[in-house]
């Protein structure tokens, strides 16, 4: 018997579990010219929204590491250090609005969802989730990151909306400890830039 894949968002959802973003900090790792809370409306991102759009977020400042710098790999789990010195790790006081937990063990029988639904690359089937649930009335989802192979690491998916949240953030450069943290736990190198030497 064949696997049947990630279904289509039904039309009547049931009620689903339900996770309200409390007082701990999200984090997100962004370019140093873009807004922090930049809701994406293009087609690449998992659960974007082409209308109001869609920003991504983590519960850890890891989780954005590996989520922002994950797809640039190149082989040996190496970065390029310039792509690293262009970002920027943001910490953000949570907006106080309820998600649909998609990382809730019940998804598989309210609505037939499976791990898929945080690691499939058809992102047409997981935006028209991301659009049935906007349209349920959830300000976002939560869900678990699909570059963490232990998928212990949690994502936020916040969606656009016509008051974007204004909550305190703390901007700075990618920490040292951090690209160290990614480099224990994930085997991911930041490679230097060759330095040309003095004759």
């Amino acid at each position: 018997m064949s696997p049947r894949g990630l279904p289509r968002p039904p039309t009547d959802l049931p009620e689903l579990p339900i996770t309200t973003l409390g007082a701990n900090p999200l984090w997100r790792i962004h370019p140093g010219d873009v807004s922090l809370w930049f809701f994406d409306t293009s087609a690449d991102g998992r659960f974007n929204l082409g209308d109001s759009g869609t920003c991504y977020l983590a519960e850890e400042p890891i989780g954005a590491f590996v989520e922002k710098f994950g797809r640039l790999l190149r082989p040996g789990g190496v970065i390029p250090e310039p792509l690293v010195d262009g970002q920027r790790l943001s910490r953000l006081r949570q907006p106080k609005v309820s998600l649909v937990d998609l990382t809730d063990p019940r998804v598989l029988g309210l609505v037939g969802l499976t791990g898929e639904i945080h690691t499939t690359t058809d992102y047409r089937l997981t935006q028209a989730w991301a659009r049935t649930l906007r349209d349920a009335g959830f300000a976002g989802i939560r869900y678990k990151a699909r570059h963490d192979p232990r998928g212990q690491l949690i994502s936020i998916a916040l969606f656009g909306s016509a008051r974007p949240p204004r909550s305190p953030a703390k901007t700075t450069s990618i920490p040292v400890d951090l690209i160290h943290d990614a480099s224990t736990t994930f085997a991911i190198t930041i490679l230097p830039r060759r330095h040309s030497r003095d004759p």
